[in-house]
């Protein structure tokens, strides 16, 4: 049985991006609470483009827990 290998990001994270396409088009049409669900998943994704942050984080970060 593999041991699960330990990834350390050492990005800086203090900017991430969130696509004209999504602000321009679907923003309006699924409302502020989708986009900061949206916006908080852009905020935690990793180099492969994938984000995992649980239902609570999410809740926690946009002001809706």
């Amino acid at each position: 049985m593999s041991r699960p290998i330990r990834i350390i990001d050492k990005r800086n994270k203090q900017y991430f991006m969130v696509d004209d396409v999504y602000l321009n088009g679907y923003a309006k049409h699924l409302g502020p609470i989708t986009s900061m669900v949206y916006i908080a998943l852009c905020r935690h994704v990793d180099k492969e483009q994938m984000a995992f942050p649980s239902q609570k984080m999410i809740a926690d970060k946009i002001g809706v827990a």
